[in-house]
């Protein structure tokens, strides 16, 4: 049916302090059918979980007022939002940070700078398609 290319992929809730990588990942996101929730810093991203599901975080590990590491370890102990897959971006390679966020109970890991394949790769890797043709 016509109206199928028109359904949306899942909504993805966007937290990154960094404007340009925000933009960047809402379009390339977009583009694959997926709907976007933008936060541009921790606390935003966890007020947007009070008043939206959405279907995956991807969250940047460094940003003001909560991490991304906050909202995850946030996220997983919710009962209502703990189902939700959780990537946390990072540019740093520190072993901790890492640790830090497998005990936040991240799905997954990833480094930036991320290409639009990554991205789409990963988040298809963690959802279930939505919708079967």
């Amino acid at each position: 049916m016509l109206w199928y290319a028109f359904m949306s992929a899942g909504t993805i809730l966007i937290a990154d302090d960094s404007a340009g990588q925000r933009k960047v990942l809402e379009l390339t996101l977009k583009k694959h059918n997926y709907e976007t929730l933008i936060a541009e810093n921790g606390q935003e991203a966890l007020d947007l979980l009070e008043t939206h599901m959405p279907d995956l975080l991807l969250l940047d590990v460094n940003m003001p007022f909560a991490s991304g590491i906050d909202v995850c370890q946030h996220t997983k102990d919710n009962t209502r939002l703990a189902h939700i897959p959780v990537i946390i971006m990072t540019s740093m390679t520190d072993e901790k940070v890492k640790q830090a966020a497998r005990n936040a109970r991240a799905n997954l890991i990833v480094h930036k700078p991320l290409s639009n394949h990554k991205v789409c790769s990963v988040i298809s890797s963690l959802l279930p398609a939505k919708h079967q043709a």
